[in-house]
């Protein structure tokens, strides 16, 4: 194994309650020591990687261990990208079981468990997955099954539930959070700001086990990575256009994603929308008890999926599409373009330049809210040069798993009206229980909590 572990991290005290929340506290990778290793168990490795990994009760043959899919191991392949893009850490495939820090088995969990991890150690840890509940079909952009490898793996790298803070005695939730399912005052114990809550998506726009969820980090989860690794202040450098996901019957895209970039003038676009959209440009406040402490949603109006903005982020620029779309500026010097339709835009501060169809206003160090132009006149389409980004996994050389990545089903699933199991999150810590094994260490087995179905909205 590669990857060393600090130990005596706090879990609190980091200066923001949200922080404080989602840190479990007690040990973090080493993210100087090189890239975290990592190997998909087969049958044939547990006995390898059981002499490497204190006993435990959850897989304890590898006669119960599943062959991995190439399709799953790309999720895999993607969850590790997003991480790295917005933090210190680095990822690498394993050259043999022995070799991994990290090793991640598909197996039957039971109890309407979805998976579990366990924390960062300096003995080989391992994470579990169950291919039998209905989301794991579900590992594509906005799915609930790359939500599930997603929240797993933060696990993995030292974040906490938002309800519980982990199980340290400096453990906190976020403030005015009671239970899993307790969203807070201000709804920021969701699955938009946080990939750690047990509330998916958003519940403003609803969402299934196939579209509407979490589909990168919330800006509270990268705040978070941050404090514990450092910033990837090369992500996102260039100029980039985002694009904001819009609905289509063959494409099932729909899901959340908040943008880390490092600089350039970037722009975030809804020139392919089918229906008006707000596209808000301001970052995450992070301040407690502030309704936008994790963000400002953008989105196409009816489509459970958009993008947030991390705080220290700048997004410079807006264009709408040809519906009445609303487009929100922030303290930079922002271009923001209508297009065609009813539009409403605010400048906010800065000195920005607003184009409401052909005509063109510009404001000087604009107030909140003000000046602002509706317009219904046909518009220009002008989308600033620079790459045109999507948020679709790639991948890298030396990635974790040299597959292709195989993100978008051919045909939108069905709706469904419920969303059974998918709430169901394995917790994933570490605690020692009393027994032993005949290597003489504690045996470790991670604490399974399953969660009741949330009540109805």
């Amino acid at each position: 194994m590669v990857a060393s572990i600090r130990g005596s991290v706090p879990g609190s005290g980091y200066g923001n309650a949200y922080l404080d929340a989602l840190i479990w506290g007690g040990s973090a990778w080493n993210a100087a020591s090189g890239p975290i290793k990592v190997w998909f168990g087969q049958s044939g490795d547990f006995a390898t990687a059981n002499a490497l990994h204190d006993p435990g009760d959850i897989l304890t043959s590898g006669a119960s261990a599943q062959t991995w899919t190439a399709a799953e191991k790309s999720a895999f392949d993607y969850a590790t990208q997003v991480y790295e893009s917005v933090c210190g850490l680095k990822f690498e495939l394993a050259g043999s079981v022995a070799q991994a820090d990290i090793v991640w088995w598909k197996t039957a969990l039971g109890s309407n468990t979805l998976g579990l991890h366990e924390l960062p150690d300096s003995d080989q840890i391992w994470g579990y997955f169950d291919p039998a509940v209905p989301s794991w079909s579900s590992l594509y952009f906005g799915g609930d099954g790359l939500n599930t490898v997603l929240h797993e793996l933060g696990h993995g790298m030292g974040l906490a539930h938002p309800h519980d803070g982990g199980t340290r005695e400096d453990a906190t939730t976020f403030p005015g959070v009671a239970d899993p399912f307790s969203t807070g005052p201000n709804g920021l114990n969701q699955g938009i700001w946080t990939i750690m809550s047990y509330n998916p998506g958003w519940d403003r726009v609803g969402y299934d086990m196939a579209y509407g969820n979490q589909a990168g980090l919330g800006a509270f989860d990268i705040a978070a990575l941050q404090a514990l690794y450092g910033k990837n202040v090369e992500t996102g450098r260039g100029g980039d256009v985002y694009a904001l996901p819009t609905w289509n019957l063959k494409v099932d895209e729909r899901g959340w994603f908040c943008l880390w970039d490092a600089g350039g003038r970037d722009t975030i676009t809804a020139a392919q929308a089918s229906a008006g959209v707000l596209i808000d440009l301001r970052a995450a406040t992070l301040r407690q008890d502030d309704s936008y402490a994790g963000g400002f949603a953008s989105y196409e109006k009816g489509v459970a999926g958009g993008y947030t903005i991390a705080n220290g982020v700048t997004i410079e620029n807006a264009t709408g599409g040809r519906f009445a779309d609303r487009l929100q500026g922030n303290s930079a010097a922002n271009s923001l373009k209508g297009n065609a339709g009813a539009d409403t835009l605010l400048g906010d501060d800065g000195n920005d330049i607003l184009h409401g169809g052909q005509a063109t206003t510009s404001s000087m160090a604009a107030r909140a809210g003000t000046p602002s132009c509706s317009t219904a006149s046909r518009a220009r389409r002008a989308i600033s040069t620079g790459s045109t980004t999507s948020i679709r996994p790639t991948i890298r050389s030396g990635s974790t798993t040299g597959s292709s990545p195989n993100w978008v089903r051919a045909v939108r699933p069905v709706r469904r009206r419920s969303r059974p199991t998918c709430s169901s999150r394995l917790r994933g810590r570490r605690t020692g229980r009393t027994g032993s094994s005949t290597t003489g260490r504690p045996v470790r087995s991670p604490t399974m909590r399953t969660a009741p179905a949330p009540p109805p909205r």
